[in-house]
């Protein structure tokens, strides 16, 4: 089956914020406000001063001017820590270093000039600092650069620090949120009870969205996440787009200093403890390994002016799969073969005592063997016609997939993902930015939903390149304008199986449900299933502030070009179940009125023979 798809979202959002803003309330994606008023020691309102927030990190400036009512309002700043000066004519100046912006907030700093000069400079620390935290007019939560670096992360999840906060489990484990045939996962995450394919990740104002429910990205370098907010519930309209919650991830950016780092992680067998299960079914410590090597650079390419960041980041993961060691002695597999059955059931005894019994458990091979001693012929050559079928490794065709699948296999990952970006600060007006990403994984393992790992399993192999452009323009000291353009010219996602074997099957209770609820053995019926698609970005928003008051309104343009291939049942499944259709059930339907009958004369005359 095969298919395109052409689609375009436009969304007009305008929103609309009276009297003060709140705190810490929700400004956009990738910025942050600063905003309050300057007084004098008799508390009047000082207009014409002069506000400057300076970032430590680039060096860069912003200033702004208090207006009639000594409110000032600065838009756009890059989360960073800031040092803040004011000045006014008859005034001291005051200094206040180590203030720290974050993702999407927008903080309030009201201050008291003291009568004297420019030349008199106070400075005042962060911890005296009167920084307002009033009510957020949404539910959400920064997770800031020390979390992200610090916090453990076995698996380099880049995502995985959500989990910290109030109201997150895994959404991974409800039936209606797993991949079904496709064999793509959702988020991950539920915030609030909410459906794990209903939330929206951002990364620098750039949507991240796969159009299933998924990342588009689902391996970023950790490195180069310098915070992200996470929001609940109650956001502004321009975080549409979702029914769910709103993730804002900000990358890093360069500054005036060259620093960089690098990075390993082992962790092997000999490192960690034995798997339970394993120790519990009798099996050695098998091989596993997972490395974790990355590193990120950044710095000025001209200083104060444009700056560099660039990250990498390889996962190698090959975790053994134990799902089918030992399967060819498994008692399905055997079938009656098995020396288990018969006169040697250790479970139930021998036939003579199977039948006796009040429950009448009898297994498969004294059904067999009675059938075989009846002296019904048609009974007879019934049960030597089914005895070779009833050994599943009789069967040549499923003895080499059985063969092939048995063992301890193992489950391959390997993950390359960088990323860069630039950022130009023209003027005090005028800024741009530049983020390129490469995403290039192949995943066997359950990491991606891969439920075994054998050689008739299937891999996930993706592919993402995406280019993100920005331009923030002061039109004035009230009036802002932010454009954003992405564009992702090449996302492909293709679920391919490794052996194109033409026939999948389960046996008994071997061969868990796979994709689409098809079996683990042989070839999925349901694959290949490929997914490729461009995306793009368009989006521009103004924000005017007067006074105490701020007016904002955008528009957003997201295109999208899929094309889905999805092979069904080119593969055709056979379940063959334990028990569905007894063998004297159907014996007596090819023989009506006599089986029973004969089989309990048989058993009263030739006991000896186990009936």
């Amino acid at each position: 089956m095969k298919g395109s798809n052409r689609f375009c979202v436009l969304s007009v959002l305008l929103v609309v914020l009276m009297g003060f803003l709140s705190a810490a309330a929700q400004v956009d994606y990738a910025t942050a406000t600063l905003r309050g008023t300057v007084t004098d020691p008799q508390g009047a309102v000082i207009a014409a001063a002069t506000v400057t927030a300076t970032s430590s990190a680039t060096g860069i400036s912003k200033s702004v001017k208090t207006d009639s009512g000594g409110h000032y309002q600065m838009l756009a700043l890059p989360p960073s820590t800031y040092q803040l000066s004011f000045t006014a004519p008859g005034f001291g100046k005051e200094v206040i270093k180590g203030i720290q912006l974050t993702v999407g907030q927008s903080l309030v700093y009201d201050t008291t000039l003291k009568v004297g000069t420019v030349s008199e400079t106070v400075e005042v620390g962060t911890d005296s600092a009167p920084l307002i935290q009033a009510d957020q007019s949404q539910q959400a939560n920064t997770i800031n650069s020390l979390q992200v670096e610090d916090l453990p992360n076995v698996g380099r999840n880049f995502t995985q620090s959500v989990y910290t906060l109030p109201g997150v489990t895994n959404s991974d484990s409800p039936r209606s949120q797993t991949p079904g045939f496709t064999g793509y996962l959702t988020t991950g995450f539920s915030i609030g009870g909410s459906n794990g394919r209903n939330n929206l990740s951002t990364i620098d104002g750039g949507d991240n969205e796969f159009g299933t429910g998924q990342y588009r990205i689902t391996a970023y370098p950790v490195d180069a996440i310098q915070e992200f907010q996470v929001n609940r519930n109650g956001f502004n309209a321009e975080f549409g787009f979702t029914n769910g919650s709103a993730i804002n991830i900000v990358t890093k950016t360069g500054g005036n200093l060259w620093h960089g780092d690098a990075f390993g992680y082992f962790r092997n067998q000999s490192t960690e403890a034995t798997n339970f299960f394993t120790g519990l079914q009798g099996l050695k410590h098998v091989s596993s390994q997972n490395a974790f090597l990355g590193g990120s650079i950044g710095g000025p390419v001209v200083k104060d002016k444009i700056f560099f960041f660039s990250s990498y980041e390889f996962q190698k993961g090959d975790t053994p799969n134990v799902d089918n060691a030992g399967i060819l002695t498994a008692p399905t597999v055997l079938g009656l073969s098995n020396p288990k059955l018969g006169d040697n059931n250790p479970a139930f005894g021998n036939c003579v005592a199977q039948f006796a019994s009040p429950t009448k458990t009898i297994d498969q091979l004294c059904y067999v063997n009675a059938l075989k001693t009846s002296g019904n012929p048609f009974l007879v050559g019934f049960a030597n016609g089914i005895t070779p079928g009833l050994s599943p490794l009789n069967s040549p065709a499923l003895n080499t997939i059985l063969t092939r699948d048995n063992g301890v296999f193992n489950n391959r990952d390997r993950l390359h993902n960088v990323m860069a970006r630039f950022d130009y600060q023209m003027s005090e007006k005028d800024s741009f930015g530049l983020r390129v990403v490469y995403a290039h994984n192949y995943f066997t393992s359950p990491l991606d939903g891969i439920l075994n790992g054998t050689p008739d399993s299937y891999a996930l192999f993706v592919r993402d390149f995406s280019i993100l452009g920005s331009w923030t323009r002061s039109i004035g000291p009230s009036l802002l304008n932010q454009l954003l353009v992405q564009v992702v010219p090449r996302n492909r996602s293709e679920a391919i199986p490794l052996n194109n074997n033409g026939v999948n099957f389960s046996l008994g209770n071997l061969g868990a449900p796979g994709p689409g609820g098809t079996s683990t053995f042989g070839g999925p019926a349901l694959l290949p299933y490929k997914e490729h698609q461009q995306r793009y970005q368009f989006e521009d928003n103004v924000t005017w502030s007067k006074g105490a008051h701020t007016f904002k309104f955008g528009g957003s343009y997201r295109p999208a070009n899929y094309y889905v291939e999805n092979d069904l049942w080119f593969n055709p499944e056979f379940d063959f179940r334990d028990g569905a259709i007894p063998l004297i059930s159907l014996a007596w339907q090819l023989s009506p009125g006599h089986v029973e009958t004969q089989l309990a004369a048989d058993h009263e005359r030739r006991p000896a023979f186990g009936l």
